[in-house]
């Protein structure tokens, strides 16, 4: 089995392999001119040394979807064993997606360290739950997990559905309604496997603040998530990497 070391999800919607300039999982190399951006090589720090197997999870435009997800779990099941690093840059993603992703972290047998030098909001805070602890930036923030359907938060959707008079609701919105109630119950569940905080839990999935509402780590701290403070300047290099890169793919601004 290969080891893979130092890879990153989401760049540009392929899956890229940081610094052994190989592919996984598509012909990357041969059918894509997507590449890492070039840097000037830095002396290696006894830091950068140890941090061997670093996930960088910076899907473009911020959402995490199946693309990544089927990177990740391709990528665990090819590690040898050992502990994982995992860098987050996410405003979310979809359920199918991030759930995947949660459990896969969740089963994996080694230690994983989540880092967050900036935000991992939604689908990207239920990713980073799953790791055994969370290390963010002073002003690094996650987010409420309650799912949105149709572009509306699902806890307004089924209380909606138990408020009106169904002779007076569209059909459409009967069958969100039930959906919502379903997608809250899903997420409800998967939170309470990755979180023993009663508090948490609540904040994470109620739905009684907005859903872009940010978790500061101090808030998170109180909470009773494990997080602490520090995210290694190599980290946080990385992420800063990957936002440049996916900026340099986006296309222009129509006038």
């Amino acid at each position: 089995m290969e080891d893979i070391t130092k890879f990153m999800i989401g760049v540009g919607g392929a899956a890229l392999l940081v610094g052994g300039g190989m592919a996984l999982g598509m012909a990357l190399r041969e059918s894509s001119p997507h590449r890492l951006p070039s840097s000037p090589a830095a002396p290696k720090s006894p830091l950068r040394q140890q941090r061997s197997r670093l996930l960088v999870l910076a899907p473009p435009y911020g959402r995490i979807t199946t693309t990544e997800s089927t990177g990740v779990v391709s990528l665990l099941e090819r590690l040898q064993p050992g502990p994982l690093e995992v860098a987050i840059h996410a405003l979310g993603g979809y359920s199918t997606a991030v759930d995947h992703i949660a459990r896969a972290f969740k089963a994996y047998p080694h230690k994983i360290t989540a880092f967050v030098p900036y935000r991992a909001m939604s689908g990207g805070t239920l990713v980073a739950l799953a790791a055994d602890e969370i290390v963010m930036n002073r002003n690094a923030v996650l987010g409420p997990v309650d799912p949105q359907l149709a572009g509306y938060p699902a806890h307004a959707i089924a209380t909606l559905l138990e408020t009106k008079p169904i002779e007076r609701l569209k059909e459409e919105w009967f069958v969100l309604g039930l959906e919502s109630k379903k997608a809250l119950a899903e997420t409800t569940r998967l939170v309470n496997e990755l979180v023993t905080s009663p508090a948490a839990i609540t904040r994470l999935t109620s739905g009684t603040t907005t859903h872009g509402h940010p978790i500061s780590m101090q808030e998170a701290t109180e909470l009773g998530l494990p997080v602490r403070e520090g995210v290694p300047p190599d980290v946080t290099a990385a992420i800063d990497q990957a936002i440049a890169f996916s900026r340099s793919q986006e296309l222009p601004l129509p006038y």
